[in-house]
């Protein structure tokens, strides 16, 4: 684990540690790094969170911390939705190259849930341009009537994408003049599940 230079006599760490660091980090999953914020997160805005990870061109949600309000969101653990009009989403492909985003849009099968689904594909593109640059996405009632969600990325040690966690809410409770205020505590706990996952900000 340590080597000392025979000219110098000093020491230095060895790969040793580097590799134990990396296993350790290879053994955290997303669940367990998530657990205590996604909780945290919910009763900082008493709506429900979900935590999200990608499988091929859908999301599947692997986590939930229901609220406990009276109208509540019929999302369960397993069920997957498509990449291109969800929160959790949008804001994973808005951190994946042009190509990977063309693949996933032509591979899947783009549909106008409601009047606010984005179906043109350049206009897309510009609204993963916006996520990327606010670090969050908005989920404006384009997958369900009446729902608005608010998402963010978290990024894996690698530095790339592992999954996402968002809050989501009827429109009565999460109006569009909270969005600013409930992103900014989404992106903070994402962030925190992506440096629990090993990942390190460059300054």
């Amino acid at each position: 684990f340590v080597l000392q230079d025979p000219a110098t006599n000093k020491y230095k760490i060895s790969l040793k540690l580097y590799e134990l660091g990396i296993k350790k980090l290879k053994d955290i999953d997303i669940l367990k790094a998530s657990e205590i914020y996604l909780r945290k997160l919910m009763k900082e805005v008493n709506e429900v969170v979900h935590l999200v990870v990608r499988d091929n061109y859908d999301i599947v949600y692997i986590d939930k911390v229901e609220a406990d309000n009276t109208i509540r969101m019929a999302s369960t653990i397993g069920k997957r939705s498509p990449m291109y009009c969800t929160s959790v989403g949008k804001v994973m492909l808005a951190y994946l190259s042009n190509n990977e985003v063309k693949k996933i849009w032509e591979n899947s099968k783009i549909e106008e849930y409601t009047v606010n689904t984005i179906i043109d594909f350049d206009k897309f593109e510009q609204e993963l341009f916006n996520i990327k640059k606010n670090g969050y996405a908005v989920d404006d009632e384009e997958n369900e009537l009446g729902v608005r969600c608010v998402g963010a990325h978290i990024f894996n040690h690698n530095g790339t994408i592992e999954g996402a966690i968002s809050v989501s809410g009827p429109t009565m409770r999460i109006t569009k003049d909270k969005i600013d205020e409930i992103a900014v505590k989404v992106k903070k706990y994402a962030s925190l599940i992506s440096k629990e996952l090993g990942f390190i900000e460059k300054k």
